[in-house]
């Protein structure tokens, strides 16, 4: 009983359905007919004119507007491959600038090379200029110790000697005989020793062009007949009537020596002392004095 009870109430919606459903579909009709009628114009001349006959059944598509964010492909492959250019340029200034690193630090290892080698080289030369220093400082030393000797026995040498001047020149002249003449009249009593005493007799230097007589440097054999000369000489009344002198044959830096000695040698004489010289010092009362010490006046 239950069972047909549902049956019928089933069966029964469903005729509703088909009921309600049939009236809608009338309802619509009627209102497109009512729609389509008043949409239908009458001409008088023409009759009904539809007015939406000339009107395409649907509209032309429109143009879309591009999207800034749509991009083609082929502008995509221009991008690409503008990137691939750039990074080949770029690829090629590295291994450019690589290539360039490369040769800098070449040269800069060659550079470090040879500054270490410049570096030893100054060791090495600075050593060598030490040991240079070294020998100089000593050949200095020596030198000048050996112009010291050099000078003492010039000074000796000329010790043996005497000049004699105002001795007039005569062509073909033997000035030996000449000198021997006159050292026999300032000392009468050795001449007959003076041939063997006296060793060398010459003139210094070339012929004036002035006919001024040249100096006379006499040596002789021993010191002992030379001093002897020499003290009379000092006195000699010959020497001085004919115009004659007799001088020690001194060096260039005696005769400097003494130059600068005078003024105090000069002094000591006007005070009364006994004042002279020795080779290149100054005597004064048993004391000698050198050039380079004393206080002049």
């Amino acid at each position: 009983m239950g069972k047909k009870r549902v049956n019928r109430n089933l069966r029964n919606s469903w005729n509703l359905d088909r009921h309600l459903s049939s009236e809608t579909l009338s309802q619509n009709m009627d209102e497109s007919e009512r729609v389509d009628a008043s949409l239908i114009t009458h001409d008088y001349e023409g009759g009904f004119v539809d007015p939406f006959l000339a009107t395409p059944s649907k509209s032309p598509p429109g143009k879309k507007k591009r999207d800034s964010n749509d991009v083609s492909l082929a502008e995509i492959f221009n991008a690409i491959q503008s990137i691939n250019s750039k990074q080949d340029s770029v690829i090629q200034k590295i291994t450019h600038i690589e290539s360039s690193i490369e040769v800098t630090t070449a040269a800069v290892n060659s550079l470090s090379d040879t500054v270490n080698r410049l570096l030893s080289d100054v060791a090495s030369h600075g050593e060598k200029i030490g040991k240079a220093e070294s020998s100089i400082q000593h050949m200095q030393h020596e030198n000048a110790s050996l112009k010291l000797r050099v000078k003492e026995l010039e000074r000796y040498s000329r010790r043996w000697c005497l000049k004699l001047l105002g001795v007039k020149e005569r062509e073909d002249e033997n000035i030996r005989m000449t000198a021997i003449s006159h050292l026999a009249r300032v000392v009468p009593r050795i001449k007959d020793k003076l041939e063997e005493a006296v060793d060398v007799v010459h003139r210094v230097g070339k012929q004036r062009s002035d006919g001024a007589p040249r100096h006379v440097i006499i040596r002789f054999v021993t010191r002992r007949h030379r001093d002897i000369i020499w003290m009379e000489a000092k006195s000699s009344i010959y020497l001085r009537e004919n115009s004659l002198h007799i001088k020690e044959f001194l060096s260039k830096a005696d005769i400097e020596s003494r130059n600068k000695l005078w003024p105090l040698v000069q002094a000591a004489r006007k005070e009364g002392k006994k004042a002279g010289f020795s080779g290149p010092f100054a005597v004064i009362n048993n004391k000698r004095i050198a050039a380079n010490s004393a206080q002049y006046p």
